[in-house]
């Protein structure tokens, strides 16, 4: 009976003979260990879109019955028109996009290789080789912001009029 008594009071005497902070930062033997990727994630800010600016490729008008196409450069906003199709002008605009998420992340920004886009006539165009300015893996700056641009190309095969819309969906992911 005095070994059990002894050991309490030795425990007893060790527990409060210990600094407060260092009994807090014993490691827990109960506990799973800590994933640090796991506790990266949990302190991870929700990426957040917005296109502020569509992607405008102004007006244009088809000369024949050839089709064409105008491109727009995300790097520069640079437009060019090929084929059958004249330049009415106007201003052509590439669409940029803001993302706000964790400070220096690195991010990988996908966008689809083409969209159908639609006129209330019933006409339909395409937009391809939709392309931003960023490389493959882009990082968020200090304070968690990313902006960039992206541009294509729109092709006209048919004779069809009209303003044509559609969407082009923006995904952004942490890597």
């Amino acid at each position: 009976m005095r070994i059990p008594i002894f050991m309490s009071c030795l425990l007893s005497a060790l527990i409060i003979g210990l600094p407060a902070n260092m009994a807090l930062a014993q490691t827990c033997r109960l506990c799973a260990p800590v994933d640090e990727a796991q506790a990266d994630n949990e302190s991870e800010i929700p990426l957040e879109i917005d296109v502020s600016t569509g992607l405008n490729f102004s007006k244009a008008a088809l000369s024949g019955q050839s089709g064409g196409a105008i491109d727009i450069n995300p790097h520069h906003g640079g437009k060019s028109v090929q084929g059958g199709l004249i330049d009415l002008g106007g201003m052509s605009l590439v669409g940029t996009v803001n993302v706000k998420g964790t400070p220096g992340r690195n991010v990988r920004i996908e966008l689809p290789q083409s969209v159908e886009m639609t006129a209330s006539s019933g006409g339909v165009v395409r937009v391809v080789d939709i392309k931003h300015d960023m490389p493959a893996l882009a990082q968020l700056d200090q304070n968690g912001r990313l902006t960039f641009s992206f541009g294509g190309r729109l092709v006209i095969t048919q004779s069809v009029s009209g303003m044509f819309r559609g969407r082009i969906p923006v995904t952004v992911n942490y890597q």
